[in-house]
């Protein structure tokens, strides 16, 4: 667990933990299309906690993606990181009821912004975009989840 007191970023130059973590994850994605980190992060008595953060990944850890082309099956970062959100988070019961604050290193696809709509994420954070295809974004928006492309 990562903690980022909420006092000392609000007067830094610092980006949030979260930022950080995802990019780290990012680096252990086995995709060579796309490297995708993310963090999750809440608030507890006024401190940010960044508990869970993961990459995207193919299951067989045998890439053969091809740049435009759709994507063969590979567990997205943002599902990865919400995946058994209760079980993975030793703060699981401070996390109920709290604001959960998504940060991923690329913005999620439809079907990724289905599921964090459904695990309950309040915001997101992405730092690279595909403009062409907004339809992940739309629907967050869509379903109230504030969305932010800005990676500082």
């Amino acid at each position: 667990t990562l903690c980022c007191n909420i006092e000392s970023m609000k007067n830094s130059i610092h980006k949030p933990c979260g930022f950080e973590l995802a990019e780290i994850a990012s680096q252990d994605s086995n995709c060579n299309k796309r490297h995708v980190g993310a963090s999750l992060e809440f608030w507890v008595n006024g401190i940010l906690k960044c508990t869970i953060f993961d990459c995207n990944r193919h299951i067989k850890n045998h890439c053969e993606c091809v740049k435009g082309a759709h994507d063969p099956i590979v567990q997205h970062a943002e599902i990865g990181v919400t995946k058994d959100l209760k079980n993975r988070s030793k703060h699981s019961r401070t996390i109920r009821g709290q604001e959960l604050i998504l940060r991923v290193t690329y913005q999620p696809c439809l079907n990724c912004a289905i599921e964090l709509v459904k695990k309950g994420i309040h915001k997101v954070y992405f730092r690279d975009a595909k403009h062409e295809d907004e339809s992940g974004i739309n629907y967050l928006r869509k379903n109230k989840v504030k969305v932010f492309n800005q990676w500082n």
